[in-house]
């Protein structure tokens, strides 16, 4: 009898900000039977992977393989919480899902450096719930996933997690999806804390009506979005139109578009990939403030919004 394995993506660092979708719904009983495993192992290792995997993975009798693709490695928090659960599931595989496989195969071939390779393209800045880890790379791009700053208790920990980037004088890719309802002051202080402006932000349009005056310059965001009035402005690289522009990748647009939590880390990364990748031509598109620039960001979300509604969406 061959058993059902669950998929877990997780792009975070290690995987707490969010974990993607899993190979099938879990049961009540299946819900059960992970929270007391979740209650068992406690916020030791990583404070919220219990809570995330609680919601996400289906863990029952049946399950004796989990796959975790990319973001677990010997140097993440979550790992000793993994190796724990191991011993309840017998088996715990790092290991390339067939959809992501082309990517990964353009970063290492060794599963368990995926993560470390994939977000050290942008040394990665992730934040946890109640706290912020802050990776050094000798490469100068950084991402920073600002997804629970609503808490007042991590604005501390978050400015001096900037002040490393800061530190470095790094080109930054900045996530601040999941963000709604924090206050607008607040939002704006963030964006002060930068050294120079980043190169791109993502998010929802709402989030970013708030900072179209600050530092920040321009914004990527996924074609799920609603992001028509942003793109008249030029400000918009959608997903669809990076993807275009790095032929050797071929990553079926469902691994994007249908994950659960992890899609916009996901797409994070991705960018700064691009970028890792081809550099002058990304720095150069992400930087331009011509009208040239505009109507192509335009054109580039428009074909995208055809794409979505042919689809249904």
């Amino acid at each position: 009898m061959s058993h059902p394995e669950v998929s877990v993506l997780g792009m975070g660092l290690p995987i707490i900000d969010r974990i993607g979708k899993v190979a099938m719904a879990p049961t009540s009983r299946e819900k059960v039977e992970l929270h007391r495993i979740a209650r068992d192992v406690g916020p030791k290792d990583g404070g919220v992977i219990p809570n995330i995997l609680s919601n996400y993975v289906a863990l029952s009798d049946d399950v004796k393989q989990v796959r975790l693709l990319a973001g677990v490695g010997e140097d993440t928090a979550g790992y000793g919480y993994i190796n724990r659960l191991d011993r309840r599931i017998q088996n715990i595989d790092i290991i390339r899902s067939q959809e992501t496989a082309q990517l990964y195969d353009l970063l290492t071939t060794d599963g368990s450096r995926i993560w470390q390779l994939f977000l050290g393209a942008a040394a990665f800045v992730s934040a946890g719930s109640k706290h912020y880890r802050a990776i050094q790379d000798s490469n100068s791009y950084f991402m920073i996933d600002i997804n629970t700053i609503r808490e007042p208790e991590i604005m501390d920990e978050a400015n001096r997690t900037l002040g490393v980037v800061n530190s470095n004088q790094a080109h930054t890719i900045v996530n601040l999806s999941g963000i709604q309802g924090i206050d607008e002051t607040r939002i704006r202080q963030i964006a002060s804390t930068f050294s120079k402006p980043p190169l791109a932000v993502f998010g929802n349009v709402e989030e970013f009506a708030v900072l179209e005056h600050s530092a920040l310059q321009i914004i990527f965001a996924d074609t799920r979005l609603q992001v028509k009035t942003m793109a008249e402005e030029g400000s918009i690289m959608t997903f669809d139109g990076i993807k275009r522009h790095i032929p050797s990748v071929r990553v079926p647009d469902s691994q994007f578009r249908s994950s659960v939590g992890c899609g916009d880390s996901f797409m994070g990364s991705f960018l700064a990939l691009c970028l890792a990748e081809k550099p002058d031509f990304w720095s150069a598109k992400l930087l331009e403030r011509s009208a040239n620039f505009g109507s192509f960001m335009a054109s580039e979300t428009a074909e995208s919004h055809a794409t979505l509604r042919s689809r249904g969406h």
